[in-house]
């Protein structure tokens, strides 16, 4: 199980950094005809997701922590900010980026995230992740 979800972490990373198309293949190959329409959907979504914002297409990229099973990477271009944060411990994880809004959001979830003079802290769930836009 623990394999699968980090396969999981790893396609949706695939997906932020090369394109949908390409974890959408590499997904399919792994789970071959008896894939999950549930994952399918979901990177079908990250697919629409980068689709809509520049910032997941070009731009800089930046690793803003990777230690552990932690990485947190932004993908910047202008104004636009995209940045995944992805836990593949087993523990969860509290992170503290640099934000230069006071709000983020989860782009998936919706979630708002606060984040008071600059720094927005993040505490990720075991084998989770997210995308903040």
């Amino acid at each position: 199980m623990k394999k699968c979800l980090c396969l999981l972490l790893s396609l949706t990373m695939l997906c932020l950094c090369a394109g949908a198309a390409l974890a959408e293949t590499v997904a399919l190959k792994v789970w071959g005809s008896q894939e999950d329409q549930e994952l399918l959907a979901f990177f079908r979504q990250l697919g629409q997701l980068r689709r809509e914002r520049l910032s997941m297409q070009e731009g800089d990229l930046t690793y803003l922590h990777a230690r552990g099973g932690v990485l947190v990477l932004r993908r910047q271009l202008g104004d636009e900010i995209t940045v995944a944060a992805l836990n593949a411990g087993e523990d969860a994880a509290e992170v503290a980026i640099p934000w230069p809004r006071e709000l983020a959001r989860e782009a998936l979830t919706f979630q708002q995230f606060y984040a008071p003079g600059g720094k927005l802290r993040l505490r990720l769930s075991p084998v989770s992740g997210m995308i903040l836009i």
